[in-house]
């Protein structure tokens, strides 16, 4: 039961990757737009989200990965947020921060 558990809360994980992957694709490619921008918070929250919410099935080893990769997205998430209500954004504007995490 905890296989198909752990096996469910990973595929969506990895789906979630491929999408952020591609949609980072169009961000670089299209100029970096709120758009993009917008798309690519909706993923890595649900990334995180998945993780959190299934951290107790994982092994110790992927655990300690998950809760790396949820610090990335804490600070990511941190920044994109400031930046945020830094401004009121349309959805072809540029959306650009630094993120050293």
């Amino acid at each position: 039961m905890n296989n198909d558990l752990i096996y469910k809360a990973l595929s969506e994980v990895y789906i979630h990757l491929k999408q952020s992957e591609n949609v980072y694709k169009q961000y670089i490619n299209d100029g970096q737009t709120y758009l993009h921008a917008k798309s690519l918070k909706v993923h890595n929250l649900k990334i995180k989200e998945i993780l959190q919410a299934n951290s107790s099935l994982l092994s110790e080893s992927l655990r300690n990965d998950s809760s790396l990769l949820i610090a990335h997205y804490n600070a990511w998430l941190n920044k994109w947020n400031q930046l945020d209500e830094s401004l009121q954004h349309n959805l072809d504007d540029k959306f650009v921060f630094e993120n050293d995490h």
